[in-house]
């Protein structure tokens, strides 16, 4: 009699009547079952027979052998499955889909640590971890500590950031997970907040600077110098204050904030300030480059309008150090002297006739 081979993809009874090979997109169980026409007109059936079929995410490739290598070496971290997401950990272990991602340019920096990579891609099985083991023959820095209203950041020695606090413009630098059963591929944040300083977020980190101010919502971001001399920045874009105009490609903007660390448009810099809404960077030619709120002329490039993107400071070369206030800036020049530029309503600029806005 007539034999007809029906089958399902979700775990059902067959229903769907097979005429040629069909994709799955993700780990399922198959089941079929044959039906044959008898000549009564009836249909008998056989026993169904079920497989699950895995699809696992390709191993993650580490560019980079185990071994030990001078501070600031790259370590290059790719996918073989397109579109799905690395997550790290520094201590050899199996990473989690709540682990921080790699940064956007697939990149981490040696340090002393077991680097260990998984790939997350939605509806699949998780890949299997790829490892290697890094040392350094000497620190990045002496360490250090930045605070903000409601979070905080600390810097180890082997170059790698640790965050905690409050999470709400994503000021942490965890990144989010993929969403389960379908909806918006990443609606669920990783960390809402972090009681102690569990997480590495950038790695090859020699100084870090904290934005924040009297609005929680709104003003938290993160500023890291890589010993590249490149800036990477993550948190709220409120005011423009990560310095780079659009966020990873994986994630846009959503609601005022980009969730991963971020590379600025800079090169050579030798350190990095923030507050309130704006950062500062000094670049290695003794230049001021600074981006984000400008009310007051705290970028000083002699306007008050806002800029995503660095800008050069006018009037002032010569730099040794850089500090950034809530709404103005200052600068020590090589021959000892101190310049100021913003908001200067309490006197915070020590400058005779300067007012409001001003910018050096």
């Amino acid at each position: 009699g007539q034999l007809i081979t029906y089958y399902s993809i979700d775990g059902s009874t067959p229903g769907t009547s097979y005429w040629a090979p069909f994709e799955i997109d993700r780990t399922r169980t198959v089941k079929s079952q044959v039906r044959e026409l008898q000549p009564n007109n009836t249909w008998s059936y056989s026993a169904i027979v079920e497989q699950t079929v895995v699809l696992k995410v390709g191993t993650p490739v580490i560019g980079l052998a185990s071994g030990e290598y001078d501070p600031g070496t790259a370590i290059q971290i790719t996918s073989c499955t397109p579109g799905a997401v690395l997550r790290y950990r520094l201590d050899g272990q199996p990473p989690s889909d709540s682990d921080p991602q790699i940064p956007s340019d697939g990149e981490l920096l040696v340090g002393n640590f077991t680097l260990s990579v998984r790939a997350f891609y939605q509806y699949m099985d998780p890949s299997d971890v790829a490892t290697a083991t890094y040392t350094i023959p000497w620190n990045y820095n002496t360490g250090g500590i930045a605070g903000g209203l409601t979070y905080s950041a600390a810097l180890t020695p082997d170059g790698t950031v640790w965050s905690w606090g409050s999470n709400t413009v994503r000021q942490l630098g965890y990144g989010e997970r993929w969403k389960e059963n379908g909806g918006p591929a990443f609606g669920e944040l990783v960390v809402s907040q972090a009681n102690s300083p569990q997480v590495r977020t950038l790695t090859g980190v020699r100084a870090i600077a904290i934005g924040s101010d009297n609005t929680p919502n709104y003003g938290g971001f993160t500023v890291a110098l890589r010993e590249d001399g490149t800036v990477w920045t993550w948190g709220s874009t409120f005011r423009s204050q990560l310095g780079r105009s659009t966020c990873e490609t994986d994630y846009n903007s959503l609601g005022g904030y980009c969730v991963r660390p971020g590379q600025v448009g800079l090169t050579d810099i030798v350190a990095v300030a923030a507050r309130g809404h704006h950062a500062l960077a000094l670049r290695a030619d003794g230049t001021v480059w600074a981006w984000g709120a400008n009310t007051y002329g705290q970028l000083g490039d002699g306007t008050t309008t806002d800029s995503p993107t660095p800008q050069q400071v006018l009037g002032v070369s010569g730099v040794v150090a850089i500090a950034a206030g809530y709404e103005y800036s200052l600068a020590l020049t090589a021959d000892g002297t101190v310049w100021g530029w913003g908001y200067n309503a309490l006197a915070r600029i020590i400058r005779e006739g300067t007012d409001f806005g001003h910018s050096a």
